[in-house]
């Protein structure tokens, strides 16, 4: 089963002594190479946190792609992701204006 979880996850978390088939890298001695992740909601968005290495989570969202942010707990993820999610929000805003404003001059 690390075999075949090691194909996809080994070269975003490196571990100890990898082999190179043709197939790409995997792990030979460690089973622990697949990251945590936890799937929260609080009714508004949904989340999943991921265990980072140096501590915390990296939130990223299933219905939001371009969510991506980091917390130290989850209490902070769900702040941290609104704060994204608005940034996002305003940044797709400014992008479909511009998008009106030169379809509009080309016409």
């Amino acid at each position: 089963m690390c075999i075949a979880t090691a194909v996809l996850t080994a070269a975003i978390v490196p571990r100890r002594r990898y082999a190179r088939p043709s197939a790409g890298l995997i792990d030979l001695r460690y089973n622990e190479c697949v990251a945590k992740s936890y799937t929260v909601s609080d009714g508004k968005i949904v989340l999943t946190l991921t265990a980072a290495d140096e501590g915390g989570f990296v939130v990223t969202s299933s219905l939001e792609p371009e969510l991506v942010t980091e917390a130290d707990t989850i209490e902070d993820a769900f702040r941290m992701a609104e704060d994204a999610l608005r940034a996002l929000r305003t940044s797709r805003a400014k992008l479909l204006r511009k998008l009106a404003a030169s379809r509009r001059r080309s016409a």
